[in-house]
C-alpha cells in the first residue's frame, strides 16, 4: 500500500502478471481492496493449469548484452582546481578583447583558467565580487563577442 498526497493507494500483482494500482479515500479501504484483489489473483492462480504459457512468442529472444564499466582512465576527470573545498564559487565570463583587458586590470578578476581567449573569472567571495559579475555579465550580454565565421566552400 502506498500513501501519496493525502490518498491512499491499493497494490497488487494480477494474474495475468501486470502491476496495478487503485486510489481510494481511506486507509482501510486501500487494504480491503489489496487484500481482495490479492486473493482474486491467488484463486485464479490455482485454477490455471500446471504448465505457464511462454511470455515471449518464439523465436523472438533478443541475445543478452554485456555490459561494460567505464574505466576511470577514460572518463573525464575535473581539473585539481575545480571545486575546491573552502574556495568560493567561481563565475566564468566571456568577453570581446577590449573588454577583457579592461576586465583583468581590475583586483577582483583573473583570466580563465580554462585556456579560453578573451575568458575571465570572478571568484563570488563577498557581495561586491558578486556585484562585480553581474556589472561584467550585463557588459557581456550587451556587446557580445563576435562569432567566428566559416568560410565559404567554393
Amino acid at each position: 500500500m502506498l500513501k501519496k498526497w493525502g490518498k491512499f493507494y491499493a497494490r497488487w500483482t494480477g494474474s495475468d502478471g501486470k502491476r496495478h494500482i487503485k486510489a481510494c479515500r481511506t486507509m482501510r479501504a486501500a487494504r480491503r481492496e489489496q487484500q481482495k484483489q490479492r486473493r482474486e489473483t491467488q484463486r485464479k492462480k490455482d485454477r490455471s493449469p500446471a504448465t505457464s504459457a511462454s511470455s515471449r512468442a518464439p523465436g523472438r529472444r533478443r541475445p543478452r548484452t554485456r555490459t561494460t564499466k567505464a574505466s576511470s582512465a577514460t572518463s573525464k576527470r575535473k581539473p585539481p582546481w575545480l571545486n575546491r573545498p573552502g574556495e568560493p564559487n567561481l563565475v566564468y565570463i566571456r568577453l570581446r578583447e577590449e573588454d577583457a583587458a579592461r576586465a583583468l586590470r581590475r583586483p577582483s578578476v583573473a583570466p580563465a583558467r580554462l585556456g579560453g581567449r578573451a575568458w575571465v573569472e570572478i571568484p563570488l567571495a563577498s557581495r561586491a565580487d558578486l556585484e562585480e559579475a553581474v556589472r561584467w555579465f550585463g557588459i557581456a550580454y550587451e556587446h557580445a563577442p563576435r562569432i567566428a565565421r566559416k568560410k565559404a566552400k567554393r
